[in-house]
């Protein structure tokens, strides 16, 4: 990284005629140098800069200064994890992003394995997972299980959506007595820390005359779903097709339960909390919607989201989607979605519809927006979107770079907007890149400059 001063002060004898203001397509002639008191952290970097060295550079007629920077000077504690997020939670900032989350009110960096262990050690992330944030919780998808919510620090890692049980077996018991003449049907939900299942499967209607029913093989959930109650929800003839809660279960082991109560101790009617498709690798929300994408499924989206609940989940397949999605974003009002050599817009409530035929998204860590355009690397350079035609502005120099990250680590090249730069990160590996790399474009300029 580096910035560039120029047309400092000088006495006027060296400077001579005033520079003119420097363009996009054309610059001025600029004279000066180096300065590395930020340029390397390490034993020869001063880690500042001296107000003097730019005093003299002025006395001597320079006009042009470059200031090369090593981020590690600002980061946090030597983390070097990308920021993907920032939400207020329980009073403190958590910044996310390779499973860290900063918490400003301890001062410290955290895994939020360290939360997943402590509150909900049957929960595995196989692979690198993606963040949203929706409702003030984090919610995370790592391409294989199901969609994770966090709620903070401290809080319980869960998934949403439990599977829904399978059907209890009913019977009538002659032996026990009960107050229902009736045709029933029983359903069962799972209840975890997070909420509540789907209504499961429902039995076959069984007639009781003034007889108790009798649950057996009621449904238990797998560990990794942290379940700590059942309910059990009936349906009588009359009610044709509403379920009513008449007893919950308090653990995740008792198969059989017998059904005593007559109408006066039904409660609550179920609701809906549909599962949502399992194995997505990407996810964006917004206020009211969250979208999901998994390889190779395509993308779906839960809309409208309540309290945590999500009402219902609908494939938002299309003609113009022919192909696996590698990254998504909300701008200017539309929700983009990417794939390796197209990009579609949709709104809801209409079908995607394809704005880009080709120079697509290669990976979702090379997509930034501001409020004028989008940008992303496609296979034949770096993009620039202002929603109207996509242009090519990568430079030779800096697409050799990008061709060679993509080839041995394409995880390694990252893009975010700061300020008036894109900057385009290329982090050291082994194999090729011994030091972390740096490209600035300038917004306002329209041009690489270092």
């Amino acid at each position: 990284a580096a910035i560039l001063l120029v047309g400092m002060a000088a006495p006027e004898a060296s400077m001579g005629a005033k520079l003119p203001e420097p363009a996009w397509n054309k610059l001025p002639r600029w004279r000066g140098f180096n300065l590395l008191g930020l340029f390397y952290k390490g034993d020869w970097s001063e880690g500042g800069f001296k107000e003097s060295d730019f005093q003299w550079s002025s006395e001597l007629g320079f006009n042009f200064v470059r200031l090369p920077m090593d981020y590690r000077f600002w980061i946090k504690d030597g983390q070097r994890y990308t920021v993907i997020h920032t939400k207020e939670w329980n009073g403190s900032t958590a910044y996310v992003g390779a499973y860290r989350y900063f918490n400003e009110t301890a001062d410290t960096w955290d895994l939020i394995h360290a939360d997943i262990k402590t509150n909900f050690p049957n929960i595995s992330i196989s692979r690198p997972a993606r963040f949203a944030v929706h409702k003030d919780h984090l919610f995370m998808v790592d391409g294989t299980s199901k969609l994770m919510k966090w709620s903070g620090v401290g809080g319980y890692l869960a998934y949403v959506g439990i599977k829904k049980p399978t059907v209890p077996t009913v019977a009538v018991d002659t032996t026990v007595t009960s107050p229902m003449h009736d045709i029933l049907r029983y359903a069962v939900t799972f209840v975890n820390h997070q909420g509540e299942s789907q209504l499961g499967d429902k039995s076959v209607p069984i007639t009781t005359l003034y007889n108790a029913v009798k649950l057996t093989n009621i449904p238990t959930a797998a560990a990794q779903y942290d379940v700590i109650s059942r309910r059990i929800y009936r349906e009588r003839a009359s009610q044709s097709g509403r379920f009513f809660l008449i007893d919950e279960i308090p653990d995740n082991t008792t198969t059989s339960w017998y059904d005593q109560w007559g109408k006066d101790k039904e409660s609550a009617e179920v609701e809906t909390n549909e599962e949502p498709p399992e194995g997505a690798s990407l996810i964006l929300a917004t206020e009211d919607t969250i979208v999901l994408s998994g390889i190779p499924s395509y993308p779906y989206r839960c809309f409208p989201c309540k309290a945590g609940k999500f009402e219902s989940w609908s494939s938002l397949d299309s003609d113009d989607i022919t192909e696996p999605m590698t990254a998504m974003s909300y701008w200017q009002g539309n929700y983009y979605l990417y794939s390796r050599n197209t990009v579609s817009a949709w709104k809801p409530g209409n079908s995607p519809s394809k704005i880009v035929d080709k120079n697509g998204c290669l990976y979702d860590t090379t997509l930034a927006l501001d409020d004028n355009a989008q940008y992303w690397l496609s296979a034949n350079g770096y993009v620039s979107f202002n929603g109207n035609l996509p242009e090519i502005i990568s430079q030779p120099y800096i697409q050799d770079q990008l061709n060679t990250a993509m080839t041995y680590q394409p995880s390694l090249v990252k893009a975010v907007i700061h300020g008036n730069l894109l900057r385009v990160s290329i982090e050291p590996t082994n194999g090729q890149f011994k030091d972390h790399h740096v490209y600035n474009y300038d917004l306002r300029l329209r041009m690489w400059c270092g």
